[in-house]
């Protein structure tokens, strides 16, 4: 798989994900579209295979509050949701990854997933060093970004 291969899977393979799963749509992110600086949610998972990578997906908070609430069928403002942030943004990147990688190996290749790790803190987007391949899409106007990364995860 080259280095090519990754962005547009991923690429179709989230904004199918997240208007499934969490009803938010992706749109093309527009060329010259300003950096965001934010709350950000970041997660990460890796996988082992052929060849073993991981996927980073980075979005900001009130985004990864829109997606628990519509995963969880609540209300934007209901105490759930900012609890349930961290674990829906780690079970969407879950589900990105593995469509993604039947995408990129095959259906019948084997492989295995890590457990999404999921953090926050202040941030920029775009990334300021990616160390793989970045996907870039906008919720709305609010720039989302994943990243994916061959070879070893250490």
């Amino acid at each position: 798989m080259s280095q090519v291969l990754l962005a547009g899977p991923l690429g179709e393979v989230t904004k199918s994900v997240l208007s499934e799963a969490a009803f938010l749509f992706c749109d093309e992110l527009s060329e010259g579209a300003a950096p965001l600086e934010a709350r950000l949610v970041e997660a990460t998972i890796t996988f082992e295979g052929a060849t073993p990578g991981r996927i980073t997906l980075r979005l900001p908070w009130h985004v990864a509050c829109e997606a628990a609430a519509n995963l969880l069928g609540a209300e934007p403002g209901d105490d759930d949701v900012e609890a349930n942030a961290h674990a829906a943004v780690g079970e969407l990147l879950n589900m990105i990854s593995g469509s993604a990688l039947e995408r990129w190996f095959g259906s019948g290749s084997q492989w295995s997933l890590g457990l999404p790790s999921v953090s926050e803190r202040e941030g920029r987007l775009p990334s300021s060093a990616p160390r793989g391949e970045l996907v870039a899409l906008a919720i709305d106007d609010a720039r989302i970004e994943l990243e994916a990364s061959l070879g070893s995860v250490t």
